[in-house]
C-alpha cells in the first residue's frame, strides 16, 4: 500500500473542537485586561481573510513563538500569515502550565536512551546529549528575546533545585550525572555545563528545605507568567503588517484543494494557504482520523494527557525574605515555582494518586476535558494531594490561616507521544503541512528553540528539516513506524487491571519515600 494519500482527500470531515467550558488558571485569571488579546478578533462579524501564504493553527506559546520568529525573518518579508485559535490566546496548555522553564540534564539524558517500550526514546548517546543541549539553548533564546523586546512577563532567571528524596533516586541521578558529563565531553559539547550535584544530605536538606532530601542538583532555569509571555509574543507578531490573529475561530475541516492550496474551514469563513502549521499539541490527533494506514501512524502516536496545577499562597514561614529563591523539580515529575507576588505554582503528574485507585489511567491518557477537576486533587483542602504537598514536604511550613495554602486549582492537557519526543517538521505525505506538537508537559523548555529554527526553515525558498534541532524530533514515517506496534506507558496505563494497579501503586510508594 502506498504511504501517500491523494492530496485531494480531506484529512477529516469534521475536526473536534476543544472544550467550550474550560476552567480558568491563575495565569489566565491575571491577564484579562485591555492589552491581553482576550477576545481578539473574536466577533462573528469579523471575517477571516480568504487567503494567506501560511496559516498557523493554534494560538498557544508554540504558535505565538513561530509567528514571532517568522515575522523576524528577512526571507519572510512581504508574505502573509494568519494565526487561528479555537478559543482565546493561551487557552490551552500554554496558559495552564506551571510557568517553569526548567531544562533537563542527566535525568533526560538517561531517559531518552531507554527503549521506546520502557519509557524512553530509543536514541543514541550522542543524540541524547543533543536533546539535553537543545533545552539549555532554549533557555538562552527566550532569555535574549524577553530582554531585547522588554517584555513585561514576570520573567525570572536563576537556579533550579532538583530534589532527590530517596536513596534510590539519589543514586540513579548521581550515576546519570557523571555519565552525562562524560558524554558531553565525548561528543564535543563545549562551554560550561553550569550544574552542580550536591550529594551531602545535610547540605542538600539545607539548600532545598526538604527534610528528607538525599541529594540535589542545581542548574540554570527560569520562571515566567506564561499567559503574558504568549500574549507578548503574539502582540509583537501581529504588529507586523502581514500577520493577523483570530480567536474563537476553531478549525472545522482541513483539506487539500484542487489547486494545491490547503482549505481551512472555520465557522467564520474558509481560508486557503500554501502552507499550514499545526501547533495544536493536545488536539493534534484530531486532525488525523486514523481511517487509513498513513493517518493511523500519527493518530496513534500522540494523545492528550490530563494534569492539574495549584496556586499555593504560602504562610509567613515561606513569604517575604523567607520565600523560595529557586524553582524546583521533585521526584514523581512534580515542579514548583515562586511567582513574584502571587504565591507558588505547583504542578505535576498523577503517579502518587494511583495508590487506592483514585485516578484511573483512562481519566488521564486521552482525556481532552480541561474544564474538569478531579476530586482527589481538589475536593477537600485538608486531604487533597495538591493542598497537602507543600505542608508535608517543606520543613517548617507551619499553620495555614484562612486564605493561605491552595487557593486555586486548574486542569490542563499535556501531550504524550509514544517515543517521548516532540513531533516537528513536515508531515509525511502532506505537501505543505507542518507540525510542532507533543511536548510531554515540557514545552517551555523546548518550544523557543524549535520555533526559531522552524521559522527559518519555513521562510526558506525550499523547506528542509532544521539541522540545528535534534534529528530525533523530525516527523518521518520510519520514526512513526518504529513505535507503531510497541506497547508504551501511555498504552499500558489507559485502563489497568486491579492487580496491575497494585504494582503501579507499589512503584509510586517507593518513588515518594
Amino acid at each position: 500500500m502506498s504511504r501517500t494519500r491523494s492530496l485531494a482527500t480531506p484529512i477529516r470531515k469534521m475536526i473536534l473542537p476543544p472544550s467550550p467550558t474550560p476552567c480558568v488558571s491563575h495565569w489566565q485569571a491575571t491577564n484579562r485586561g485591555p492589552t491581553s488579546l482576550f477576545g481578539h478578533n473574536a466577533l462573528p462579524s469579523v471575517r477571516i481573510p480568504e487567503r494567506a501564504d501560511l496559516v498557523i493553527i493554534g494560538g498557544g506559546t508554540m504558535g505565538a513563538s513561530l509567528a514571532y520568529f517568522l515575522t523576524r525573518q528577512n526571507d519572510w518579508a512581504g508574505r502573509s500569515m494568519v494565526v487561528l485559535e479555537a478559543r482565546d490566546v493561551a487557552s490551552g496548555a500554554s496558559g495552564r502550565n506551571g510557568g517553569h522553564i526548567g531544562p533537563s540534564t542527566s535525568e533526560a539524558f538517561i531517559k531518552h536512551q531507554k527503549p521506546i517500550g520502557q519509557g524512553g526514546s530509543g536514541v543514541s548517546e550522542a543524540e541524547s546529549v543533543r536533546i539535553v543541549q537543545s533545552e539549555i539553548e532554549n533557555l538562552d533564546i527566550i532569555d535574549e528575546v524577553i530582554k531585547r523586546e522588554k517584555f513585561d512577563v514576570d520573567f525570572w532567571c536563576g537556579e533550579l533545585c532538583e530534589v532527590h528524596e530517596s536513596k534510590r533516586s539519589s543514586d540513579v541521578h548521581k550515576e546519570g550525572y557523571q555519565n552525562w558529563l562524560r558524554a558531553r565531553q565525548a561528543h564535543g559539547v563545549t562551554g560550561e555545563h553550569r550544574t552542580t550535584l550536591i550529594t551531602d544530605s545535610t547540605e542538600a536538606q539545607k539548600i532545598s528545605r526538604f527534610p528528607h532530601a538525599h541529594s540535589v542538583q542545581l542548574r540554570p532555569a527560569a520562571s515566567v507568567h506564561s499567559h503574558r509571555l504568549c500574549t507578548a509574543l503574539l502582540q509583537a507578531a501581529i504588529a507586523s503588517p502581514n500577520c493577523d490573529l483570530f480567536t474563537h475561530a476553531p478549525v472545522q475541516s482541513l483539506e487539500k484543494g484542487v489547486h494545491g492550496m490547503w482549505q481551512i474551514d472555520t465557522p467564520r469563513g474558509c481560508i486557503s494557504a500554501g502552507k499550514v502549521v499545526l501547533c495544536t499539541n493536545a488536539y493534534t490527533k484530531n486532525f488525523f482520523d486514523g481511517t487509513t494506514e498513513e493517518e493511523e501512524l500519527l493518530h496513534s502516536h500522540i494523545r492528550p494527557a490530563y494534569a492539574q496545577c495549584s496556586l499555593i499562597t504560602p504562610p509567613p514561614s515561606y513569604s517575604g525574605l523567607n520565600a523560595l529563591q529557586k524553582t524546583y523539580n521533585m521526584d514523581g515529575d512534580f515542579y514548583l515555582i515562586q511567582t513574584p507576588s502571587g504565591g507558588m505554582v505547583l504542578g505535576g503528574w498523577d503517579m502518587p494518586l494511583v495508590p487506592g485507585n483514585e485516578v484511573k489511567r483512562y481519566q488521564r491518557v486521552g482525556n481532552e476535558d480541561d474544564g474538569a477537576l478531579m476530586p482527589i486533587w481538589t475536593e477537600c483542602k485538608s486531604t487533597s494531594f495538591l493542598a497537602n504537598y507543600c505542608r508535608t514536604r517543606f520543613a517548617g511550613w507551619g499553620q495555614e490561616l484562612p486564605g493561605e495554602g491552595a487557593t486555586r486549582t486548574w486542569s490542563g492537557l499535556m501531550t504524550d507521544s509514544k517515543d517521548a519526543l516532540p513531533l516537528v517538521g513536515a508531515v509525511p505525505g502532506k505537501d505543505g503541512m507542518y507540525i510542532s506538537a507533543g511536548f510531554h508537559g515540557h514545552g517551555q523548555s523546548r518550544i523557543f528553540i524549535i520555533a526559531k529554527h522552524l521559522a527559518a526553515a519555513l521562510a526558506a525558498e525550499e523547506y528542509s528539516y532544521p539541522s540545528s534541532l535534534p534529528e530525533s524530533f523530525n516527523v518521518t514515517v520510519d520514526r512513526l513506524e518504529r513505535s507503531r506496534h510497541v506497547e508504551t506507558e501511555m498504552d499500558r496505563y489507559t485502563d489497568l487491571t486491579e492487580e496491575e494497579m497494585q504494582d503501579v501503586a507499589l512503584q509510586a510508594e517507593t518513588m515518594m519515600r
